[in-house]
Order: structure tokens, then C-alpha cells, then sequence
């Protein structure tokens, strides 16, 4: 039922190989998830009554715009992925 709020779960994540030899950090997984339509309605009306202050969190952070904007779905199914 909240299915949004499971973006932690290990059972949605597939780990990417690392081959990476820098310093910089590497990916650990990637969350497979699709863009829904009904919360994009709710996203509009949210942003109306907070007058913007909704759009500036999305904006500042992509876990947040993934957490309000997108589904956790199957591999076959995603549209965009969550990289960590």
C-alpha cells in the first residue's frame, strides 16, 4: 500500500559492479522506479498550497523528487533509476 515510502528496501535494489579506480565514491545501487501520474497531480496541488515551497524541496533534492514524483516498480517496468 505505501509503496513510496519502501525506497530502503534491499528487495527493490540491484547492485551495479564497480570498476571505478578514483577517489570519488561509486554507485552502489540503482532503485529501478517509473513516473506516476496521480502523484504528479498531488505534486501540483501541493505546490499551489505551499506556495512554491514544495517545487524548491523537489528541486534541491532528487531522493525527495523520486520519494514524491515516482513509483518503486520492477526492473522491466522503470523508467528512470535511483542511483545511490
Amino acid at each position: 500500500m505505501f509503496q513510496w515510502i519502501k525506497h530502503n528496501n534491499s528487495a527493490y535494489k540491484f547492485k551495479i559492479l564497480d570498476y571505478t579506480y578514483t577517489s570519488e565514491p561509486s554507485i552502489n545501487s540503482a532503485l529501478p522506479i517509473k513516473f506516476s501520474n496521480i502523484k504528479f497531480i498531488f505534486y501540483i496541488i501541493g505546490i499551489l498550497l505551499s506556495a512554491g515551497f514544495l517545487w524548491l524541496l523537489v528541486k534541491w533534492s532528487s531522493r525527495k523528487r523520486a520519494i514524491i514524483l515516482f513509483n518503486v516498480c520492477s526492473l522491466e517496468e522503470a523508467t528512470h533509476f535511483l542511483i545511490e
